[in-house]
Parts: structure tokens; C-alpha cells; sequence
């Protein structure tokens, strides 16, 4: 039978066994993976190009990308800061209830789960509402008139029903796979990270052997004769202009792209209870999945602009977005690559390592959010066979199922055309969320002073007498509150509908908690799980 979780037993014995005996089963290559899973180098990947370009045509995209990747380094560092002071289970939760309020902080990381959880099954609609048509109309373009593809084969992909399908079969291979050992999930991530950066250094090469005059015939073969002109001209044509980087359009870029491209180098802090040595791994992991992902962007950023001008890939992305075109504009990496070295098998390689990217985008979300979930239950803020333990596989059975539930529901969302189904929409409700424990990681040396003085490694740092966590939490903190006003500015529309779904969600938590508390969980037990215990374990 399984085994259920003892949220009466000592914080001590909570925190060093990764509470509700699921083990420590992660070092620093499993953070590095699950940082890097959790960037997802295919879906992040495609915003410098496909979205950003277009929103400032001109900008310098490399100077923006730079910049980004500094900001993120401090939200990495608060990060694992935060796993380091609380080396549990939800360790952004513990925090956020231990140092400021349980109420707000349970709403908070109720948000953040529900939100997570469905952006999964989004996620996984994007391979077959998005990636798979996009390789599919690469195919077709680079076959010609050879191509073996039927007629109307990329409008049927892209049917509700097939979505759904496909998606739900693959929410299903999630579930089952989360019912096994730790370590066999750390595994499949491996292989997908593997696939998913060697798919980058593919990119990398058919950019760099290109000559620098061959890319516009290779553009105009796969898109059309005389595209690649008359795609610039028409998005003059229609009012595109370009502007100088300016330093405010250098901090408004580099802001939005920590959470587009970035956002997810760090979630090894929410399940910062399966991770050894979290005071050592969790910084080194996270800095780690950060460091690949920006040499990756970087590189190809560069190698791109060595054959194209930053305006002509505004005017691609500026066409895609535009209202009315009727145009075919393709503002894709892999595109750009083809037209650099036309291979069809190197684009089959490329679909795959899409795939797998995303795939394993959405495994380690669903992974953090089931974590999360026996945190709640440590607490008795839920249930407690929520917490439910299998003896053998060592998984958390009703976490998985719930997480993978709440994924389907983002699976049947998106493909009805939700608003899940814009990762700015859901993206924008996890920022949020996430405000209130690196408000309370920030404040936590003034706060809970014994708790930061016992803490291990360099959590406990400070520059004189200023705590380093508490500088580089404000510094999130603004990163994060920043995200939030330039996605105002530059969302479309969907701000509002998204702050309302976020204040829905919000109150549905407090709601949670407080229908928790009148049933008695909830209650404070003799081992308290303070900031003190926690940090002498």
C-alpha cells in the first residue's frame, strides 16, 4: 500500500528528507537539466525572433538578449537563495508563509500551481497546433512539387479535435511516466535537453556555413521569388519603423525577455526538497541551465545577423503579427536556418528536437507543480492523501493525477482557442504569483534574523552590512513588477482578462484555505515548521 504523508512529524526531519520521504534523488546535472527543460529552448527560443523583432523592429537584439541574461542572474541567484533557506518542498511557499502571511501565501502558490499546471497541457497543444504545421510547411516548401504530403494535411492538423487528441495521449504518457522513479523522469529529461541543444548547434552550424550573399537566394527559394525584398518593403509599406536602442527600450526589452525566455532556469527551487545539497546545486544548476540557454541565443543571434539585417527581421515578424496580410511571412530560427542550408534531413532533426523540447517543457512544469502540492499537504493545507507516498516507485500518486487533470483542462482550453493558449497570458498570472515569496526571501533577513543567520553557504552572504539576498530579491522583485507594466504595454489586449483569471484564481485559493481551516487542517502542530527549524536541519 502507499505509505501517507505525517505533516506532525519535525520540520528537521521534514526538511532533510525532502519531506514526505520522497528522497534527495537530484544533484547539480538534474537542476542543470530541469533548468534548462524548464527554459524550453524551442518554445523561448522562437520569441527574440518571431515576437520581439517585431514589437521594436530595428532594436539591437543581442545588446537586449545581454541585458536580460544579467537581470536574470539575479533572479537565479534569489532563487536558489530561496531553496537554500528552505530546503523543502514548495520552498517558495514555505517562504512566503513562514516570513509574511500563510493565507496570501497559500493563495499565491495556489495560483501558481493552477497556472503552471495548465500552461502544461498548453504547452503540448503548441506541438500540434504550432511546431509540427510550421515543419510541415518547411517540408513542403523544400520538397516542392515532389512533396508526399496530402492536400490540407496542416489545416487538419490544426483542427480542434485532432489537437485535443494528440495532446491528451500525450498528458496521459506524462502521467504515467510521473508514477516513476525520480530518477527514471530525470532521465527522459536528459535525453530531451540532449536533443533539444544539439537541434540549437544544428541551427548554429547552417547559419555559419552559409556565405553571407547566399541568404537571400535561399530565402527566395523557399518562401517565393523576390520575398525577401518585397517582405521588407510591404512592412514599410504598412508603417513598420525603426528605431535606435535606446536605454529605456534596452531595460523595457531585457525586462520582458527574463520571463519569456528565462522564466523557468530556476524551478528546480520548487521541488528544492529532491535536491542534494541544495546550498551548492541549486545556484550552480540554475546558473548552469542559464549560461546554455543565453550562449545558445546569443550564438545564433549573432550568426543570423551576419546574413540578414536586425530591420529585414523586424519587417518578417512585424508582417506575421499584422492584421489583414495577406502574406506569408515565416519569422521562425528554423526557417531562417533552411533558407541558410536547405537539408530536409536536417530539419526533420530540428522538428524532433522541437518536440522534445516541448514535451519536456511540459513534464517539468507538471513536475514541480505535483512537488509543490506535498508541500500543502506537509502543511495540512490540503488533504492528506494528497501527500500519498508509493512505497516502491517513491512517486506522489494523487499529486500527479491532479496536476496532470488541471494539464488536460489547459489541453482543452487551448484547443478550443483559449486564453491559456497565449504563454504571455499565463506567463503574466505566474509572475504574480511569484511576487509574494521573493518579497518575503527579500525581507527575510530583517524578518526572521535567526532563520537568515543559520542559513547554509551563501544564502547568508552579505556585502558589509547589507544581506546580498536582500539586494538581488528587490532587484526581482522590480524585474518582476517590471514585467508585468511592459506586458501591459506591449500585450494586445489581453492584460485585463489575464488579471482577472490571476484574481479569480487568487480568491478561489483563499477561499481554499479558509474551507481548510473550518474542516481543521490547517492547524499549528507542537514541531512547528518556523524559519529557525528549517534552517538548523
Amino acid at each position: 500500500m502507499a505509505q501517507l504523508a505525517t505533516p506532525g512529524e519535525s520540520s528537521q526531519n521534514n526538511a532533510e528528507n525532502a519531506p514526505l520521504g520522497v528522497g534527495k534523488p537530484f544533484g547539480f546535472l538534474a537542476v542543470l537539466v530541469f533548468g534548462v527543460s524548464g527554459i524550453g529552448l524551442a518554445f523561448s527560443g522562437q520569441i527574440p525572433w518571431q515576437i520581439f523583432a517585431g514589437i521594436w523592429p530595428g532594436v539591437n537584439l543581442p545588446l537586449v538578449l545581454l541585458t536580460a541574461i544579467l537581470l536574470s542572474l539575479f533572479v537565479v541567484y534569489t532563487y536558489a537563495a530561496m531553496g537554500t533557506f528552505a530546503p523543502r518542498m514548495g520552498a517558495d511557499y514555505v517562504i512566503g508563509s513562514r516570513v509574511l502571511n500563510k493565507p496570501l501565501a497559500f493563495a499565491s502558490s495556489w495560483t501558481f500551481v493552477i497556472l503552471s499546471a495548465l500552461a502544461a497541457g498548453a504547452l503540448l497543444t503548441e506541438i500540434t497546433h504550432t511546431v509540427l504545421p510550421a515543419f510541415l510547411q518547411l517540408f513542403t516548401a523544400l520538397s516542392g512539387p515532389s512533396s508526399l504530403l496530402p492536400v490540407g494535411a496542416i489545416d487538419s492538423m490544426r483542427g480542434a479535435e485532432n489537437i485535443s487528441l494528440i495532446s491528451t495521449i500525450l498528458v496521459i504518457a506524462i502521467f504515467l511516466l510521473m508514477l516513476l522513479p525520480s530518477r527514471t523522469i530525470f532521465r527522459v529529461l536528459t535525453g530531451g535537453v540532449v536533443l533539444s541543444i544539439l537541434s540549437w548547434l544544428v541551427i548554429a552550424y547552417q547559419l555559419a556555413s552559409a556565405p553571407i550573399q547566399g541568404f537571400q537566394v535561399g530565402w527566395n527559394r523557399l518562401v517565393g521569388p523576390g520575398t525577401y525584398a518585397s517582405h521588407f518593403n510591404q512592412a514599410i509599406q504598412m508603417g513598420m519603423k525603426t528605431q535606435p536602442t535606446s536605454l529605456t527600450l534596452l531595460l523595457l526589452g531585457g525586462v520582458l525577455l527574463v520571463g519569456w525566455l528565462f522564466f523557468g532556469s530556476f524551478i528546480a527551487t520548487f521541488f528544492a526538497g529532491d535536491v542534494q545539497r541544495p546550498e551548492h546545486n541549486l545556484i550552480r544548476g540554475s546558473a548552469a541551465a542559464l549560461a546554455v540557454a543565453a550562449v545558445l541565443f546569443l550564438g545564433v543571434s549573432g550568426l543570423l545577423l551576419r546574413l540578414v539585417p536586425a530591420e529585414w527581421l523586424s519587417a518578417e515578424s512585424f508582417l506575421y503579427h499584422a492584421q489583414g496580410v495577406n502574406t506569408t511571412a515565416l519569422p521562425w530560427i528554423q526557417a531562417y536556418a533552411t533558407a541558410a542550408l536547405p537539408s530536409l534531413p536536417l530539419l526533420t532533426f530540428l522538428c524532433l528536437g522541437w518536440v522534445a523540447s516541448l514535451f519536456c517543457m511540459a513534464l517539468a512544469y507538471l513536475y514541480y507543480c505535483s512537488r509543490i502540492l506535498l508541500a500543502w499537504a506537509a502543511d495540512h493545507q490540503s488533504p492528506e492523501m494528497f501527500g500519498m507516498i508509493h512505497p516502491g516507485l517513491h512517486s506522489p500518486l494523487i499529486a500527479v493525477l491532479v496536476v496532470c487533470i488541471l494539464a488536460e483542462f489547459g489541453v482543452i482550453d487551448a484547443s478550443q482557442g483559449g486564453i491559456i493558449t497565449n504563454r504571455a497570458t499565463f506567463l503574466l498570472g505566474m509572475v504574480i504569483s511569484q511576487l509574494l515569496p521573493l518579497l518575503a526571501v527579500t525581507l527575510l533577513p530583517f524578518l526572521q534574523r535567526d532563520w537568515f543567520k543559520n542559513a547554509a553557504g551563501f544564502a547568508r552572504m552579505k556585502i558589509g552590512s547589507m544581506p546580498i539576498i536582500t539586494v538581488t530579491g528587490a532587484i526581482s522583485v522590480l524585474c518582476f513588477a517590471g514585467w508585468i507594466i511592459a506586458n501591459a504595454l506591449y500585450s494586445g489586449g489581453i492584460i485585463l482578462p489575464a488579471l482577472l483569471s490571476c484574481a479569480i484564481l487568487f480568491g478561489l485559493g483563499i477561499a481554499w484555505y479558509v474551507g481548510m481551516r473550518a474542516l481543521g487542517y490547517g492547524r499549528p502542530h507542537p514541531e512547528k515548521m518556523d524559519g529557525e527549524t528549517i534552517s538548523q536541519s
